[in-house]
């Protein structure tokens, strides 16, 4: 008898609060994957707390503090 595969694929989704604010990524196995999950690549660079997941227009938005933390620097 043959041995099983036990790998489990995992897919890089963002974690998003409940205000759709990026807050990481978390790896799912792929199976539980669903059309509430926004997909990104594994080596996201997003600021945690700077970008907002706009469900209508399929991207993230960078928040307003964002902006001004950002514009703040100088």
């Amino acid at each position: 008898m043959g041995k099983k595969n036990t790998t489990i694929d995992l897919i890089s989704v963002a974690d998003l609060d409940d205000k759709n604010i990026y807050q990481g990524l978390k790896n799912i196995p792929k199976s539980e994957l669903t059309a509430s999950h926004v997909l990104v690549p594994s080596d996201c660079d997003l600021a945690i707390g700077g970008y907002q997941w706009d469900e209508d227009k399929k991207t993230f938005m960078p928040t307003l503090a964002y902006i001004q933390q950002q514009l703040s620097k100088g």
